[in-house]
């Protein structure tokens, strides 16, 4: 798994939450984990997707790896005193969650995280019928509409319906 794909998963909720205690084997040199203990067994890590800070003032701590058995997990590593400024501080690692695979996910989701363009977009052409040069502007002007006009003024929930008026036999019909 790439990490788009992972941070996408991770965004749309595709996670099984563990948040256990485990044994991580760490490479000082390198500044990553190289193996953890999880279940009665142990996973190789193979990649190293990501490093994240856990904190403001912190370290990156937190680790998203891919195992060698192709699964995806965030480790991150929790001090036992938050105040301690040495350079090594005692301290346990937390194997916070695992991202679910394809085959796990639901079908819906399956091509989303894969996809390099923005939902948002992608939904707009699906209700649009297809892609035309102006459906990007109408799209950010739709989008500015409702974060910034709709949140201030209304709370009315019938706009969206206003887009889905049929045509009336007198509306000439005019393609994109």
């Amino acid at each position: 798994m790439e990490s788009v794909e992972a941070l996408r998963s991770i965004s749309n909720d595709l996670v099984e939450y563990i948040q256990k205690e485990v044994r991580v084997d760490f490479d000082n040199v390198a500044q990553a984990p190289l193996s953890f203990y999880f279940a009665g067994k142990q996973h190789q890590i193979g990649e190293v997707l990501g490093r994240f800070r856990t904190g403001r003032r912190d370290a990156a701590r937190g680790f998203l790896v891919c195992a060698e058995n192709s699964e995806t997990y965030f480790l991150y590593f929790q001090p036992r005193d938050p105040n301690c400024v040495k350079a090594i501080q005692p301290g346990c690692w937390i194997l916070c969650f695992r991202i679910l695979t394809d085959r796990e996910s639901m079908a819906l989701y399956r091509e989303d995280r894969k996809m390099l363009i923005h939902m948002t977009f992608k939904k707009i052409v699906d209700f649009h019928g297809h892609l035309c040069p102006d459906l990007v502007v109408g799209g950010e002007h739709a989008s500015m509409f409702r974060n910034s006009f709709h949140r201030r003024y209304f709370r009315i929930k019938a706009y969206p319906s206003l887009l889905r008026i049929p045509p009336r036999p007198w509306m000439p019909f005019r393609s994109c």
